[in-house]
């Protein structure tokens, strides 16, 4: 059972943290009047709280993305907390 919950973790640290740095692309390409599909940030913010969250919390500080914004500088965090704490009591129970 924990070995499942630790390749559901590390599958969803890897996909958030893919989805970040296409995030940071799009921006980039905006920015030179070019289209290109964008995340939406509901979308980053409902993948770091099903498991992505340490994930988002890395690629967050490495590509410099969204750590201004008011809904990831205190969210992400937030869920990483929850989420750790979340791992620990099913730790625990099984």
């Amino acid at each position: 059972m924990y070995k499942i919950i630790v390749q559901y973790v590390l599958l969803f640290i890897v996909v958030i943290f893919i989805f970040f740095g296409y995030e940071k692309g799009g921006e980039k390409i905006q920015e030179k009047k070019k289209k290109k599909q964008r995340i939406s940030e509901d979308t980053l913010m409902l993948l770091s709280m099903i498991g992505g969250c340490y994930g988002a919390l890395i690629s967050m500080y490495l590509f410099r993305h969204k750590i201004n914004k008011t809904k990831f500088k205190y969210g992400i965090p937030s869920t990483v907390i929850a989420f750790s704490l979340l791992l620990y009591l099913v730790e625990k129970l099984f």
